[in-house]
C-alpha cells in the first residue's frame, strides 16, 4: 500500500501469525513503542492489509481442500467396501468431506406438553453461523 515503510509493511504480513503488536514487532526486531507511535491512518491500512491476508489464506485453504476432496471421497468408499484403511485416513477423509460439502445433517425430535402434535426439524452446523 502506498505511504507504509517496508517495516510497516512486514509487520502488516506478520501481524496475523501472532497474538498482539508487541509479540509481532518484537519477531521482526521493532521497537513495540514504534509500532504504538505509528499515527491512526497507518494502523487502519495496516488493518486492511491483514484482512485482505486472511481472506487470501481461506480462499487458498479451501483450494487446497478443493483439491483432495475426490480422493477423501474414494477413501471412504474404500473403507465402506471392507478396505483395511487405517483409520487414520478414514478420519482424516471424513474432515476433508465435512470441510468441502459441510457437515452432514442430523434430525432431531422436539417433544413438549403443547397440544400441537409432534414436530420434527433438521438442524444443521451452518444455520447456527450469525450473519455478521
Amino acid at each position: 500500500m502506498a505511504g507504509l515503510t517496508t517495516s510497516q509493511l512486514m509487520f502488516a504480513a506478520a501481524r496475523v501469525n501472532f497474538s498482539n503488536d508487541k509479540e509481532t514487532a518484537e519477531s521482526l526486531n521493532i521497537s513495540p513503542k514504534t509500532v504504538y507511535g505509528w499515527s491512526r491512518q497507518t494502523k487502519k491500512a495496516i488493518a486492511v492489509i491483514q484482512r485482505a491476508y486472511l481472506i487470501d489464506a481461506i480462499t487458498a485453504s479451501k483450494e487446497v481442500l478443493n483439491r483432495y476432496a475426490l480422493r477423501a471421497a474414494l477413501i471412504k468408499v474404500e473403507g465402506l467396501l471392507g478396505s483395511n484403511e487405517d483409520s487414520t485416513q478414514q478420519a482424516a477423509a471424513s474432515e476433508i468431506l465435512d470441510r468441502v460439502l459441510g457437515k452432514p445433517r442430523q434430525s432431531v425430535e422436539v417433544k413438549g406438553e403443547a397440544v400441537a402434535p409432534k414436530t420434527y426439524i433438521t438442524v444443521s452446523p451452518d444455520m447456527w453461523d450469525v450473519a455478521e
